[in-house]
């Protein structure tokens, strides 16, 4: 399968603008519970908050990432960007 690069730097800077809930339109009823969460952590709260299969729960409460997770979706978009700078100069 061919990985679409450009596509996964586009998702993980989606992700780490939508971070902090600030940046987000509070139409969310979570969102003006627990504003100093971050916007994606919310999301997930709100799933399991829904969630009434326990273990279904337990896997949801996985999906939030570490403050060192973070650091790493902003690392590997920094490595992607160079790679997608250069791409435009390789297509010109």
């Amino acid at each position: 399968m061919k990985v679409r690069w450009g596509s996964t730097l586009a998702m993980l800077n989606r992700a780490e603008t939508k971070r902090d809930v600030s940046c987000y339109p509070l139409s969310f009823s979570f969102a003006f519970t627990h504003r100093s969460l971050q916007f994606v952590d919310q999301f997930i709260l709100e799933l399991r908050r829904r969630e009434t299969n326990t273990e279904k729960r337990r896997k949801l409460a996985d999906l939030a990432l570490t403050e060192e997770e973070w650091d790493r979706v902003r690392l590997f978009c920094n490595l992607l960007q160079v790679f997608q700078v250069n791409a435009l100069f390789v297509v010109r």
